[in-house]
């Protein structure tokens, strides 16, 4: 949040976001920065990969992506990647409540709502030699919770 509110006051265009779980290469950057354009959050999509990618991740994601999509009225295909670039236009027209897992939903409901576009550039799936701090449980009460927010708040 700290550093979403630096670059917004300091007036620059775009944001990127990784994950520090080392799941995200710092050389397909490049790809974010080629779409952007200011006005699009772009997602960085991992192919999911049953292969690659722990069941129960996939499942969640496909699940979590399905819900955002239709909320935010957009195809998204990997709304968990914390591997984005947002624009700070974005950051300063919607409220981010959250600090945990579910920011990366909230954001995408709220922009999805302000009819922000959201794209996709295609990213490595890396799950070997990383370890994920994502509590199946505890996380998912939180996208539960996001999800009635939409509905009935």
């Amino acid at each position: 949040m700290a550093g979403f509110e630096y670059a917004v006051r300091e007036g620059y265009r775009s944001v990127l976001t990784m994950d520090a779980d080392l799941q995200h290469l710092p050389e397909e950057i490049p790809r974010f920065y080629a779409l952007d354009n200011g006005n699009r959050i772009i997602i960085g999509t991992r192919k999911m990969n049953l292969k690659i990618m722990p069941i129960h991740r996939l499942l969640t994601n496909n699940l979590t992506s399905m819900i955002i999509s239709i909320f935010s009225t957009q195809k998204i295909r990997d709304s968990q990647s914390g591997y984005r670039l947002i624009p700070t236009k974005v950051l300063k027209n919607i409220s981010l409540d959250t600090i945990k897992y579910d920011l990366e939903s909230e954001m995408l409901f709220k922009a999805g709502a302000l009819g922000c576009e959201i794209v996709e550039v295609p990213i490595s799936t890396v799950y070997e030699g990383s370890h994920s701090y994502i509590n199946p449980l505890v996380d998912t009460g939180r996208f539960i919770r996001q999800i009635w927010k939409r509905i009935w708040v």
